[in-house]
């Protein structure tokens, strides 16, 4: 494990939805802004503390981490316009972005990473489809599936149950339930990119069990108090202020002060 205090540079890996973007159905405050649209619309929020913050704060190195996909990434402008983060980890680390750009060897190398759980997965996929009489299935760059259910973490449970996965994650999140290889996380995306940029301090931050990967594998984890069980508690930040992604910012402003990491 290294130590924040003797290396000059802090990669942070972060998780999006939940944790540094907000959607509208969740109540932040009115000291707002927004940072997703969709149709036009006003899809995703940050507090202004938070923005404020990341735009100003040269102690980190950003890069985004999430299960997005390129087209669901790339409408939020805020991480490529104002923050211009010249990495990001897509499709739940399956595709590397390095200043918008698809990196080939990158997905090439997913691809040969979940080929032996491939048949399993369209397995489940043929289930699925069985199950809900309905083709309409969500395929992430061949990477992953996910469906939209109007209870996925019954749906999951169940899912669960009858395919039996041995290979297979079936996570959910507010809205929607994913398929996904189990070597496709989070924690060894965060590794591959080590492998591929040379070593550095990590930090993550993330709210959902899609994280605990990428979080288990940093050498410092900033997690809400509902994924403590999960965690050990060495190197642990627990933010237990009502916005999660300020609270982040508050650790981040305490290395920023200490004055001996700033970016080259």
């Amino acid at each position: 494990m290294q130590s924040i205090e003797t290396h000059s540079e802090i990669r942070l890996f972060c998780d999006l939805d939940h944790t540094l973007i907000y959607s509208h159905r969740v109540p932040i405050g009115l000291n707002k802004i927004a940072v997703e649209y969709l149709n036009g619309k006003e899809q995703s929020f940050m507090t202004q503390g938070t923005y404020d913050f990341l735009c100003k704060q040269n102690c980190v190195h950003l890069i985004p981490v999430t299960t997005r996909s390129k087209k669901q990434y790339e409408r939020i402008s805020v991480f490529h316009k104002e923050l211009c983060c010249k990495y990001a980890l897509i499709c739940n680390g399956g595709i590397l972005l390095v200043d918008g750009i698809e990196d080939p060897e990158w997905y090439s190398e997913t691809l040969s990473l979940i080929s032996p759980e491939s048949s399993e997965l369209q397995a489940i996929k043929e289930l699925v489809q069985q199950v809900l009489l309905t083709s309409v299935l969500h395929d992430v760059c061949g990477l992953f599936f996910y469906i939209k259910h109007n209870n996925p973490a019954l749906f999951a449970e169940q899912l669960r149950k009858v395919a039996h996965p041995k290979n297979i994650c079936i996570l959910h999140d507010r809205h929607k339930v994913y398929c996904l290889p189990s070597m496709l996380n989070k924690g060894n995306a965060i590794e591959r990119f080590a492998k591929k940029f040379g070593e550095a301090i990590s930090i993550a931050a993330g709210d959902s069990e899609f994280d605990i990967p990428m979080l288990a594998r940093a050498d410092t984890r900033i997690i809400p108090p509902v994924l403590e069980q999960y965690l050990p508690t060495e190197n642990t930040i627990t933010i237990s202020t009502s916005v999660f992604s300020d609270g982040i910012c508050n650790y981040l402003s305490t290395i920023a002060k200490r004055g001996t990491h700033k970016h080259e």
